[in-house]
């Protein structure tokens, strides 16, 4: 969903952009995989204070991979 925050593939923590791509090009298309999510009550992008973001949870949701376009050579 919108506003998720991923932070682990397969049981690995991503900290950042670059981590969670690294984690990802292990993988191939059609691979399925477990990321877990930080999803807040509010929708982290509409928020101007941290603390409008509210309490969450920590969901595992399973994400079939699939390339959507090849990335520049």
């Amino acid at each position: 969903q919108p506003g998720d925050i991923i932070v682990e593939v397969d049981g690995t923590v991503v900290a950042d952009a670059e981590s969670l791509q690294q984690e990802i090009l292990k993988h191939t298309s059609g691979d399925t995989v477990t990321v877990k999510v930080y999803r807040a009550e509010n929708n982290p992008l509409e928020a101007q204070y941290i603390s409008d973001i509210g309490e969450g949870e920590y969901l595992d949701v399973e994400v079939n991979l699939k390339v959507v376009s090849q990335p520049a050579a």
